[in-house]
């Protein structure tokens, strides 16, 4: 199973990195170009674009180095702990 989970998540962070990159890389007007990205560079301004690459690319290793690093349980437990604290202010 720890397989396959490294599997699934090393594609999925090539995809993201990949996808988050093209758009770190390329132009407003090269993205506008492609029938895929053209919706998008046509809505969004040129920094939206180039942030929503950066967080892509966040992403893509934000799923690759805490297992590489051994620290996903404490981002795991930092994860609960906000969504806990987050509930109770909400309350």
């Amino acid at each position: 199973m720890n397989i396959a989970v490294w599997i699934a998540s090393v594609l999925l962070a090539a995809a993201y990195l990949f996808i988050g990159g093209t758009k770190l890389l390329k132009s407003k007007e090269r993205l506008a170009e492609n029938p895929s990205t053209a919706g998008a560079a046509e809505a969004l301004s040129a920094t939206s674009i180039k942030l929503i690459g950066g967080v892509e690319v966040a992403g893509a290793l934000g799923l690759i180095v805490p297992w590489l690093t051994g620290i996903a349980p404490i981002l795991t437990l930092a994860v609960f702990i906000a969504a806990a604290r987050t509930a109770e202010v909400v309350r």
